[in-house]
């Protein structure tokens, strides 16, 4: 092994207090976010056709630009966004819980196998 370079295998014998940050952060339990879904879920149905693509082969599902655009406005009127736009760091943590409902609601609708 170089001089100076760390093996993963180096890593994991490295006393806690000395591993990488990123390790560290790697274990840290995710915060709740429920309220946030519930939220963005409710706001999924206000999306119209031009808001999102729909890739049924490949099961996947993105905003349009219109539809990022709309659902920055629906974001601001229940207060979930503040400012800026969804990709801001302060508004970055909408985006599973919009992902999520968004793929909820259009790739596995109520009453569809």
């Amino acid at each position: 092994m170089q001089r100076g370079i760390i093996s993963r295998s180096s890593t994991s014998r490295l006393h806690p207090d000395r591993r990488s940050a990123h390790a560290a952060d790697h274990f840290r339990p995710t915060e709740d976010n429920s309220e946030l879904y519930k939220k963005v879920d409710s706001l999924i149905p206000s999306l119209v056709k031009e808001d999102f693509e729909l890739d049924e082969k490949q099961r996947q599902v993105t905003l349009t630009e219109a539809g990022n655009e709309h659902m920055v406005e629906l974001l601001r009127q229940v207060g979930v966004l503040e400012e800026g736009d969804l990709y801001d760091i302060n508004n970055i943590t909408t985006g599973p819980s919009r992902h999520q409902a968004l793929r909820a609601h259009k790739l596995f609708p109520e009453g569809r196998d």
